[in-house]
This record gives C-alpha cells, sequence and structure tokens, in this order.
C-alpha cells in the first residue's frame, strides 16, 4: 500500500493493511525484495490476452507473471488472496511451479479435516490430499501449529518434515514441533514483497502533498532508489567486496543525492586572488 488520504477515485481501504488507506500496488519479487515486475490496482482486473479469466486475483498473477520465461522451471509463491487451483494449473503449464497458502473455500471437494480435529491431535499434526487439475497434480496440505495453516502446492508436500522450535506456554519451554516441507518451503522464500516495503519505510521520501500523484511518484523512487541498492549489494558480494565495506541505504541514498547535485554544476576549484 501507498499511504494516502487525500481526494482519489484508485484510493482503497483494506484494514488488515498497517495503511489502510492508500493505492495498491502489486508486486512480483524475489525473496530479497528485488522487484521484477509491477501493477497499480484501477479497479477492474481483465484476463490476460491470451490467457483464461480466472478472477481478478488470478488475472493479475498472470499479468505479472508474463515476464518469467517459461521452461525454466521457476518456483512461485503466493499468499491466500491469489492461490487457486485454475491459477496453479495455468502457471504448471509453462512449468511455473506454485506454493501459496489457500482459503478452505478453494478447495471444495477436498475432505480436509476441521481445525479442531488437529487440534486435538497437537501442534504439529498434519494432513495431505492430493488432486489432479487439469492434468496438473496439486497438493493440498493442512497443518497445525498455534492455529491452522492449509497450502496448495504443485511441487512441495508433507516430506520431507523437518522439527521447529516453537515456545510452549504452559510447560515455559521450547518444544520441538514437526513441520511439513511444504510449510518450511513456503517460510524461507515467502516475504521479499514484506522485505521490500520494509526497506522503503526505512529512509522514504515524506512529501505533505494533497496531490495523488506526488505520493506514487516518491513511493516509485524510494523503491528504485532500494532495487539499485539490492543490485549493488549484489554485485558487492560477487566481487568478493565484504560486508563490512559494503554502503549501507542510508549511505547509498546520500552518495545517489550527492551525484544528482552535482550534475551539470563545474566542480574544478576557483583560484583565489586577482585573476592574471
Amino acid at each position: 500500500m501507498v499511504p494516502f488520504k487525500g481526494r482519489s477515485s484508485l484510493k482503497q481501504y483494506i484494514p488488515s493493511k498497517p495503511h489502510k488507506w492508500g493505492y495498491k500496488v502489486f508486486l512480483l519479487c524475489d525473496p530479497q525484495g528485488m522487484v521484477h515486475s509491477f501493477e497499480i490496482y484501477t479497479g477492474r482486473i481483465d484476463a490476460v490476452p491470451g490467457e483464461p479469466d480466472i478472477g481478478a486475483s488470478g488475472n493479475i498473477v498472470l499479468k505479472l507473471s508474463q515476464n518469467i520465461q517459461p521452461g525454466l522451471n521457476h518456483l512461485l509463491f503466493c499468499d491466500n488472496w491469489f492461490t487457486s487451483l485454475k491459477l496453479f494449473s495455468s502457471l504448471s503449464k509453462k512449468d511455473v511451479h506454485c506454493l501459496g497458502t489457500v482459503r478452505a473455500n478453494r478447495l471444495q471437494g477436498c475432505p480436509l479435516p476441521s481445525d479442531a480435529s488437529l487440534k486435538k491431535k497437537g501442534r504439529g499434526s498434519f494432513e495431505e490430499f492430493e488432486t489432479v487439475v487439469d492434468a496438473t497434480k496439486l497438493i493440498a496440505l493442512k497443518w497445525y501449529d498455534n492455529r491452522a495453516v492449509t497450502t496448495l502446492s504443485t511441487f512441495a508436500g508433507a516430506e520431507p518434515v523437518t522439527s521447529v522450535g516453537r515456545w510452549e506456554r504452559s510447560k515455559k519451554m521450547t518444544v520441538q514441533v514437526e513441520c511439513p516441507s511444504a510449510v518450511s518451503i513456503y517460510n524461507k522464500f515467502m516475504g521479499g514483497v514484506d522485505q521490500l516495503d520494509a526497506l522503503i519505510a526505512y529512509y522514504g521520501i515524506h512529501v505533505r502533498s494533497k496531490k495523488f500523484y506526488l505520493k506514487i511518484f516518491f513511493h516509485f523512487v524510494d523503491m528504485v532508489v532500494v532495487v539499485a541498492w539490492l543490485l549493488y549489494r549484489r554485485d558487492c558480494d560477487a566481487v568478493g567486496v565484504p560486508t563490512k565495506q559494503q554502503m549501507d541505504l542510508l549511505k547509498f541514498k546520500f552518495y545517489i543525492t550527492t551525484c544528482l547535485l552535482k550534475e551539470n554544476k563545474d566542480t574544478a576549484t576557483k583560484k583565489r586572488g586577482r585573476p592574471s
């Protein structure tokens, strides 16, 4: 969300977000927060030409994923607002393998256990089901931790099961809880968009204005700077520059500002005294 409370037909209200009012921007990012594609929400999300109409949440994923080169077995992660059987089936045909949390009403006909039954079995209990939709194998998994989490995937299931540390309030100690592979993979790679938002918020440009386009403009300026810094860090790591010698985000942004201030200006030092 790009925060904005002024007047605009594009402004959205989402109570679950930290900034409840603003512009909704859909992003395709890697786990480090690198932006590969984005789309500003303007009201209606139509089907992508040449692709099936699978609803607004699926259409926007198909649109953002147009930049993904097919046939290279990329992995795509999304949350429960986007995940659906039709979306994962469509992407699987392009060799884009998907994993995401999913809402129960999008798994109609799948005999997943109730939250209460898993809670009785205890933390770490799970059940897994497989199905085929349009020649695509899909794996649905429901796992109970502090609450139930349901995932849908075209490549990840329960195996191999690992253990994760969880605080047990009744015992006042950390206990080991079984964690299915799909949940471990999702937690490892999901979160690139949140990472980007956090980096933008650290040193974002704050301008008090009721003009809607200024908020959008400066948000994308911040986003470009963050992506440039991520590329800088990646290149430094590639050539072996120690982390301590790399600029942090604040120094990197200050360096860009200094360079822009010097643009088209004569930096030659003037000699003191009377001209000869």
